[in-house]
């Protein structure tokens, strides 16, 4: 399970979140530009450093105000989709797969025959050798989801994924990620500012204003 309770002081108003995930869950974040979500995120995976608080994952604990605990990113083995999908744009897609494989090699795993289920999983297998800029934005967006995967997460932070996207590629990705979530059965956060998206992959949703919570509530 996730456990979030965290505050952080912003310029423009104070973030204080608290809520918990189950693994197979995905926790809609939804509310408008600049209500607070991204932050959220940010938090969780170490970008950013919270001001109190804690964060959980399967009782370890990633950051604690309290007893003085703050892993690094890297240590966190957190999926990370960024909205821009922030893939290295000099590198091809099996490079920019297993990129991230270097601070996560288990000892008895072959990170090679991992990286290459990833692309199969994805179906993005065809597109080992291409760069980012000859990929449209759904093979983009793929992409990115197979390399946040590669480092075998625990938790999968989504932000807003599918704002630059046509509507049948949010559909079909859509459908990825609810395969996504069958298969692996991790906690999933996803940021969003639709409500369409929102109710049709959270299984909760918290309506994020001013850094608080204004509502939350079951979709199903």
């Amino acid at each position: 399970m996730l456990k979030i309770d965290l505050q952080k002081k912003l310029w423009h108003f104070d973030l204080q979140i608290r809520f918990d995930v189950d693994p197979g869950q995905v926790m809609v974040l939804w509310g408008p530009s600049g209500a607070g979500k991204t932050t959220v995120l940010e938090c969780i995976s170490g970008l950013r450093l919270p001001d109190q608080g804690q964060i959980e994952l399967d009782r370890q604990i990633f950051f604690s105000s309290s007893r003085k605990i703050n892993l690094p990113a890297r240590e966190r083995r957190i999926g990370y989709l960024f909205q821009n999908y922030a893939l290295f744009p000099h590198m091809t897609v099996a490079e920019n797969i297993e990129f991230g494989l270097q601070y996560h090699r288990d000892q008895n795993d072959r990170a090679e025959n991992w990286s290459e289920e990833m692309m199969q999983a994805f179906g993005i297998k065809h597109l080992v050798d291409r760069y980012p800029y000859q990929l449209s934005g759904g093979e983009q967006q793929r992409a990115a989801l197979a390399r946040a995967m590669a480092v075998k997460p625990g938790l999968l932070l989504l932000d807003e994924p599918f704002s630059s996207l046509d509507h049948q590629t949010r559909l079909d990705l859509r459908a990825l990620l609810k395969d996504v979530k069958k298969k692996w059965k991790i906690p999933i956060i996803l940021v969003t500012h639709d409500l369409e998206d929102a109710q049709a992959l959270g299984d909760f949703v918290i309506n994020i204003h001013n850094g608080k919570i204004k509502l939350f509530h079951e979709t199903s």
